[in-house]
């Protein structure tokens, strides 16, 4: 049975990726589902996905840039679902070496997993406490705990990811955030 709740699950990729398997998992359980990625052929891709229960919508977005994360929620804020949970899964872990990677390599990673996440939480806490509560939930990786080679860009754009949190966790659990 269709639930009146919505989940939105951002960074989501190819169908064998975990992205896709939480959106056909939270649909499966009755929830309104908006699945948010890069590429609209993934989008178009993740559209055709059929559940007997709830409701899958890719919307097509990158969690980078201001405007776009603002024209996902106001998606989800004209729907007829109250916004339940919010999955940043959003990454790219690329390789290369210290030495080898330029400023511009180093900046994507970190604009993808944590200043995407940044914006996501800003736009996302409040409407969960506005519906009484939910989930805010970021996906890590090893990484964010121990560099390794070639992996030192991707580690410390982790790193930031995995400390966001621990702010608004605090701040807002007395609203039934959980972060």
């Amino acid at each position: 049975m269709e639930k009146d709740k919505s989940v939105l699950i951002l960074g989501v990729g190819p169908e064998e990726g975990l992205g896709v398997a939480l959106c056909k998992a939270f649909a499966a359980d009755g929830y309104s589902v908006f699945g948010c990625g890069r590429s609209e052929k993934n989008m178009n891709a993740l559209n055709k996905i059929k559940t007997d229960e709830g409701k899958i919508t890719g919307l097509v977005g990158d969690v980078t840039k201001e405007e776009d994360v603002l024209k996902i929620f106001d998606t989800i804020d004209k729907s007829s679902k109250a916004l339940n949970s919010v999955i940043y899964n959003a990454g790219n872990n690329n390789a290369k070496t210290f030495l080898e990677m330029d400023l511009p390599f180093f900046q994507d990673l970190w604009e993808v997993c944590a200043k995407g996440a940044f914006l996501v939480a800003q736009q996302a806490i409040p409407r969960l406490v506005k519906n009484n509560g939910g989930s805010l939930i970021f996906t890590g990786a090893t990484a964010s705990l121990r560099s390794r080679p070639p992996f030192t860009a991707f580690a410390s754009a982790k790193s930031a990811e995995r400390s966001l949190p621990y702010g608004p966790a605090k701040k807002f659990e007395n609203k039934r955030v959980h972060v």
